[in-house]
């Protein structure tokens, strides 16, 4: 009787470390938004200091950068408006299927622009 006690407790106490630890890696994998974008804005800093750029080197960077930001936030809007658009036809009680292929036609190139900016992107810097 004492040995199976012994077991139980062996048992309770592996199983209760692996809740803990699963619990704390879990804690310790989420971050905030600000944290992601403070760490994300640290290693660009640190890759730009890497580089040695020239000030105006740092400026074409920067324009580049804000340029794309703006040309990828209208495609974002756009896709936005389309998901909406296409989550209202699914809500209706008569689906036209016609509809959701030109929707999802739709979806799909805006997918496919925003992947050729972000290509486009990343050859115009490495023209800088």
């Amino acid at each position: 009787m004492r040995r199976y006690l012994k077991q139980v407790i062996a048992v309770a106490a592996v199983v209760a470390m692996m809740g803990l630890s699963a619990q704390a890696y879990a804690d310790n994998t989420r971050r905030s938004g600000r944290e992601r974008s403070t760490q994300a804005g640290e290693k660009r800093h640190d890759f730009i200091k890497e580089l040695n750029l020239t000030p105006e080197q740092q400026q074409q960077l920067n324009a580049h950068r804000q340029k794309g930001k703006q040309e990828m936030e209208v495609v974002r809007q756009q896709m936005r408006a389309k998901r909406e658009e296409l989550r209202q036809e699914l809500e209706k009680p008569a689906v036209d299927q016609a509809r959701l292929d030109s929707m999802i036609s739709e979806i799909k190139e805006l997918m496919g622009s925003q992947l050729q900016n972000r290509v486009a992107k990343i050859v115009a810097m490495k023209q800088i």
